[in-house]
């Protein structure tokens, strides 16, 4: 993004809440990026997206997809492992990786 960039983001308060506090500025104009809470906010949303996989998956299997309801499956699978993995991460310090913008 370049400067004087403008984005909209449509979200719940929480969600809102979390992203702001994945950017907040530092003296003079520098940023720091939280990453354990942007890992565990990509994680949670991993889980979601897994989850919403049950969708298509019930489907594929209503008209018996077999091949479609594996790769369903494995999908899922993955998103969750990955996702469970990352939305345990915690801060370990409050180190922060400083860089400009």
């Amino acid at each position: 993004m370049a400067e004087g960039d403008r984005v909209i983001v449509f979200c719940l308060q929480s969600e809102l809440t979390a992203l702001q506090r994945l950017f907040f500025p530092q003296k003079g104009g520098e940023y720091g990026v939280n990453f354990g809470l942007a890992a565990r906010f990509l994680g949670n949303l991993l889980l979601v997206e897994a989850a919403l996989l049950t969708i298509p998956l019930g489907i594929s299997f209503h008209f018996g997809e077999q091949r479609a309801v594996l790769a369903f499956l494995l999908a899922m699978g993955l998103l969750g492992v990955v996702g469970f993995a990352l939305s345990n991460i915690r801060a370990a310090s409050r180190r922060i990786k400083r860089g400009r913008h």
